[in-house]
């Protein structure tokens, strides 16, 4: 059931400064919790939806308790703000009562620590980086370091870093790195979690909405995933996150205590790198991130947004494919990494099934056994793939065709610089595609219906692009000269579906599946949502009925000055402008050229529906329309 919150059910104290937002200190009237109040920012009720959704994604994404739980206020059915749960609720959760916890009390650099054990959750003491000097967590690394009596829990640290990392944050300033620490087995052990997720995915979707001004020349490579920022994490060189530990920014207020700007601090962070407790870590959580599939994310954000309100179940699938894109690309680039491939061989039964948990926090009961079984034949499938497929030199996109991820427009884009390069066994990208073609032919069966893994659709694409034609390919022609890779078309259903759509409603509800279809890229969808208006109307008898239908598809797509466009039909509207300037002027919806063209094609209908409709017959043929309808110049699946 979604969880969201009514004004009535807080208890209002006072507004709390130092925030460029408006925050309200409140309780919650039921159980008495302290929790945050954020009214709408900017008075705009999207970006709200937004926040709540960033922040469910951190929750799945990072190890459980180490973010606070976000969920939507309203008031009369309309969203007003959201609010956010103290953290020293989830450090309770994490740790419960048994150990003591600890005060820190620092004067003149001199560091010290009081412990004392907590009976409320409230008592905890938390801290964040930007209440102390310059330095101090450079301090407090330098003494887990050479004292016993004082450790960094790693896998918190990671988890932390890396799902800002994987999530695109692009506001991880020390206001919003926060730790604690607790005695475990009478260790003094620091744990780091973070808050306040609303620049998460900043590349992907809020530079349309909120962007620095510089970061206004930024492009699509901005939070570019590297193998050199994966290896040496949590040092970036290749992703821009406008505030990250290890990176100075100059364009800021100096004595603004949430930057990071001493280079001890930032030597500390970069040093992680060489850390094997740390360097396990991040491993760990990366191959979390790119066990969760796109199920388990609509699962956990419709606990936060409404499936049953179209706008909301639009947003779900709006978050859903912008994640799966972005660690589409994270999981190419990981496998590429002989490391990571050594270290995911190596995990142990206990290791594995410690993850799985991990990730089924929060998944209700009834579907774990179903999804944990899911997840450990994909644990599976992974080893065996790097014991046995995967060759030194890979690069990220051979690692993207080996793992069945080899998403066309987005794969291509990210990755074209390895088009032609070799691995250690001379093979070329296409021609691990073509040896799948070839087992496929020689086991005859059916054409793979995920496009990612179909790989006569790959070898289409690859050679769409241009890529060398090898001499695999060479002998693959001579062997299969019926197989016509350059002009092979992947089958779909929607166009059937789309066909026998009685009306507009129901070819609404084809484009909404459409929309929710993971497995295409946003390029694709938009593609085959123009075939499936021409299947549509290609069946259709130019009456009365199909001009109403016409007229209630043109609504859907466009709105009036009364209503907005329909939901089912956003991804239609979603801007794919590279230019984070652009992006910020146009923002994230409007009109992109497939909506043009859908306009185009149900303007062109119209046309042929004459006005005396007892003549309507002899205008066109059922064989005539058809041949309008769907005849098309452009190769799309």
């Amino acid at each position: 059931m979604t969880e969201f919150y009514k004004e009535s059910d807080l208890i209002i104290d006072h507004a709390l400064n130092g925030s460029g937002h408006t925050i309200l200190l409140a309780k919650l009237r039921s159980s008495g919790r302290v929790v945050y109040f954020k009214l709408n920012k900017h008075n705009k009720a999207h970006l709200s939806l937004f926040e709540v959704s960033l922040s469910e994604l951190q929750r799945l994404f990072i190890m459980p308790n180490l973010t606070p739980k976000y969920s939507l206020v309203k008031k009369n059915g309309h969203i007003i703000g959201l609010l956010s749960t103290a953290f020293c609720y989830s450090a309770a959760e994490k740790e419960g009562f048994t150990n003591p916890f600890c005060s820190i009390q620092y004067e003149h650099s001199n560091l010290t620590f009081d412990s004392d054990y907590s009976r409320t959750a409230e008592d905890i003491p938390i801290y964040f980086l930007n209440q102390f000097p310059p330095g101090f967590f450079a301090q407090l690394y330098k003494m887990a370091q050479e004292k016993n009596e004082l450790v960094f829990d790693m896998d918190p640290l990671a988890s932390v870093l890396c799902s800002s990392y994987s999530l695109e944050e692009d506001d991880l300033h020390k206001g919003n790195l926060g730790f604690y620490i607790v005695e475990r087995q009478g260790i003094k052990t620091v744990v780091f979690f973070k808050i306040d997720h609303d620049l998460s995915m900043s590349d992907s979707i809020m530079s349309h909405y909120e962007s620095r001004v510089v970061n206004w020349r930024h492009g699509e490579n901005a939070f570019k995933i590297s193998t050199r920022d994966l290896v040496h994490f949590p040092k970036l060189e290749d992703s821009k996150n406008h505030y990250w530990p290890t990176s100075k920014r100059y364009v800021v207020n100096p004595s603004d205590s949430k930057v990071y700007n001493n280079t001890d601090d930032i030597i500390a962070f970069c040093e992680l790198a060489n850390n094997e407790e740390f360097k396990k870590a991040k491993w760990r959580a990366w191959y979390k991130h790119v066990l969760i599939q796109s199920a388990l994310i609509e699962s956990r954000l419709g606990q936060v947004l409404d499936r049953e309100d179209a706008l909301e179940r639009a947003q779900i699938a709006l978050m859903t494919q912008a994640s799966i894109a972005r660690v589409s690309r994270l999981k190419a680039v990981l496998f590429s990494i002989s490391s990571f491939r050594e270290y995911l061989t190596q995990l142990t039964q206990f290791e594995r099934k410690t993850l799985i948990d991990e990730i089924l926090h929060e998944v209700k009961e009834a579907e774990r056994d179903i999804i944990g079984q899911e997840l450990l034949e994909q644990m599976n499938q992974y080893s065996d793939l790097c014991q046995s497929e995967f060759k030194n030199d890979d690069t990220p996109l051979h690692a993207a065709i080996r793992l069945g991820d080899y998403r066309y427009d987005q794969t291509w884009t990210y990755f074209k610089e390895f088009a032609n390069a070799v691995n250690s066994e001379g093979e070329k990208p296409i021609d691990l595609a073509l040896h799948a073609a070839r087992m496929a032919l020689a086991n005859k069966g059916k054409h793979e219906r995920d496009p990612r893994k179909n790989p006569f659709f790959i070898i289409n694409d690859l050679l769409n692009h241009g890529v060398d034609k090898t001499t695999t390919y060479r002998q693959f022609k001579r062997d299969y000269p019926q197989a016509n890779l350059g002009s092979y078309r992947f089958p779909t259903d929607y166009l059937n579906r789309a066909s026998k759509a009685k009306d507009a409603e129901e070819l609404i509800k084809v484009f909404q599946s459409l929309g929710e279809d993971h497995c295409f890229s946003l390029k694709m969808q938009k593609e085959i949502s123009v075939f499936c208006m021409r299947a549509f109307l290609a069946k259709r008898e130019p009456d009365e009925q199909l001009r109403m239908d016409l007229e209630k598809l043109k609504i859907a797509l466009n709105g009036t000055k009364t209503q907005p466009p329909r939901p089912e039909l956003q991804f239609i509207r979603q801007l794919r402008s590279t230019l984070w300037i652009v992006r910020f002027i146009r923002g994230l919806l409007g009109g992109t050229s497939t909506k043009i063209e859908l306009n185009q094609i149900i303007d062109d209908a119209r046309k042929t529906i004459p006005s005396n409709l007892t003549c309507c017959s002899c205008f066109f043929s059922s064989r005539e329309r058809e041949s309008f309808y769907l005849s098309s110049p452009k190769i799309i699946p």
